[in-house]
């Protein structure tokens, strides 16, 4: 009940606004997996007409594909998404050593900082204990 439900609700949504690449990729899935495969298959390429770097769209068209007669689209999209999750591994490394270096230069300006103003507050004293000062 609740997946005809959902169904419903994506079916209005892309009525609404066909440019909802959310809800074509929602309805790929949801026809997938209670075996509408050709309209799995439509909903897929609608949603990666929209944004063709959509994984789950690609990956929901390519298990349409799967389980279709028209398997020859099949090793091209596979490179395709490999590609696209190779890409997306890369950049999540990239976000993770950027905010890992951008977390260890404020530690290390932070040590900077406290070693200055140390080095600030002893020479501050020496002068204060001097006998010229």
């Amino acid at each position: 009940m609740c997946g005809v439900l959902a169904t419903r609700e994506d079916e209005q949504a892309v009525n609404l606004n066909p440019q909802f690449v959310l809800a074509q990729d929602t309805l790929a899935g949801l026809f997938l997996k209670s075996n509408q495969i050709n309209l799995a298959e439509h909903h897929a390429r609608e949603a990666l007409c929209l944004l063709p770097s959509d994984q789950a769209a690609l990956y929901h068209f390519i298990q349409g594909l799967r389980r279709s007669d028209d398997k020859k689209e099949l090793p091209d999209l596979i490179k395709k998404l490999a590609g696209l999750w190779r890409e997306s591994r890369e950049r999540k490394r990239c976000k993770i050593a950027t905010r890992y270096l951008k977390s260890s230069q404020v530690r290390n300006e932070r040590v900077h900082l406290e070693i200055l103003r140390t080095a600030h507050e002893t020479r501050t004293e020496d002068i204060r204990c001097s006998p010229n000062g």
